[in-house]
């Protein structure tokens, strides 16, 4: 996870990743969250 997030930066590109781990989300720089078929920004405890 990680290396995507690297990678992203440098290219100044952004990486989507869907997961239902929540030990995944202190990687990333943003986190959305899907609810009735629609993204919403995560709460701020997951963000």
């Amino acid at each position: 996870m990680e290396l995507f997030r690297k990678v992203a930066h440098e290219q100044g590109s952004a990486v989507i990743v869907v997961t239902h781990d929540h030990r995944a989300l202190d990687v990333f720089d943003r986190t959305y969250e899907m609810e009735d078929g629609r993204l919403k920004s995560a709460p701020s405890f997951l963000a």
